[in-house]
């Protein structure tokens, strides 16, 4: 089986974080490592983390001095080995499918990255978020949704482009993704929406 990584950068989720853990290791496809850099939690979340790394090998946690979130991921990049990995944030979750499918596809196609619809998760109502299909790089340029985890990344191209996510600024995730796309040869779109994207009450600030 072909493995995939999945890098979840946390700081103090203890409330999220079981969730967003029990969707991936619930996955149709076991052949998954999740990569959790915890970045300085004050709360119980690094206990948390800890006791499913014991139930489960496939839960690795690694803990650094807080840095924010664009230091956590690229902490988690420098931790792939897997060809493929994905990203997910500390407090969202995803279909039980949702890795099988999408390797599928890329294996199939041979692509770089493969997108997929995602829902924007509020407490009372979810609603569709469409990204693709594109047709050129132009179209990815101008349309694709800014977001990390709704994709599956083919890790050789990425190391390769050597691109970081950029310290400091508050949509590292968009940054990294246009700098990224003249480095994409080949990508794919899977018409279904895989992952929740929780939108927390009054949290303006939220770390997506």
């Amino acid at each position: 089986m072909v493995k995939v990584q999945i890098i979840i950068p946390l700081y103090n989720m203890e409330k999220y974080i079981s969730n967003t853990l029990d969707s991936l290791l619930n996955q149709t496809y076991i052949d998954i490592e999740l990569i959790c850099v915890n970045d300085g939690s004050t709360d119980t979340s690094l206990e948390i983390l800890e006791k499913y790394s014991k139930n489960d090998n496939r839960v690795k946690v690694f803990t650094k001095d807080n840095g924010g979130i664009a230091d956590a991921r690229n902490f988690g990049l420098s931790k792939i080995t897997a060809p493929y990995f994905a990203f997910l944030d500390s407090d969202d979750t995803v279909e039980p499918n949702f890795i099988e499918v999408m390797l599928e596809k890329a294996l199939e196609t041979d692509s770089d990255v493969v997108f997929c619809d995602f829902w924007w998760t509020y407490s009372y109502k979810e609603k569709l978020q469409k990204d693709g299909p594109y047709q050129t790089k132009e179209d990815l340029l101008i349309s694709m949704f800014a977001t990390l985890w709704n994709k599956l990344y083919k890790t050789k191209w990425v190391k390769n482009s050597d691109i970081q996510f950029p310290k400091g600024y508050r949509y590292e995730d968009a940054s990294f993704l246009y700098k990224i796309v003249p480095y994409i040869n080949k990508w794919a779109y899977v018409d279904q929406p895989f992952i929740h994207y929780l939108q927390r009450e009054g949290s303006i600030t939220h770390n997506h």
